[in-house]
């Protein structure tokens, strides 16, 4: 099983069938970098020939945020737009690595997306990461 194993960055297209995805924190990073209900949010803007927004939130709080149905809210007053929105939908796990500590996070992931088809067709890209480590 772990032979067709794929770990991607946290910014892989849905078409790469990742089972997990992997990065490495910031040097400064401590094992509990953000406040328990506290979420950092970063847009990728997407190619020319896209539609929609998709969002990827990992962490400890991750589920609750996007089941709030706040987060669409939230993106929409910044980004200025009103959004039809596809059901949550759970994410691959996100490892978190802290070469400094030797210190390791493992977070749950969710994933939803506004009239677009995939992370990859997506003109708006919104990574977040919600009561724990970043990227």
């Amino acid at each position: 099983a772990l032979q067709s194993a794929r770990r991607c960055s946290p910014t892989a297209a849905d078409a790469a069938g990742c089972t997990w995805y992997k990065c490495e924190a910031g040097l400064t990073a401590e094992l509990q970098d953000t406040e328990p209900t506290e979420c950092k949010c970063y847009t990728i803007q997407g190619s020319e020939t896209c539609s929609g927004t998709a969002a990827r939130l990992f962490g400890g709080q991750a589920t609750a945020v996007m089941a709030s149905g706040l987060f669409w809210s939230w993106a929409g007053a910044r980004l200025n737009q009103v959004f039809n929105v596809t059901t949550p939908a759970p994410e691959s796990l996100l490892e978190i690595e802290v070469w400094s500590s030797g210190g390791r996070s493992v977070n749950a992931g969710v994933k939803s997306r506004a009239d677009a088809a995939s992370w990859e067709s997506a003109c708006q890209q919104i990574l977040c990461f919600c009561g724990g480590m970043e990227c």
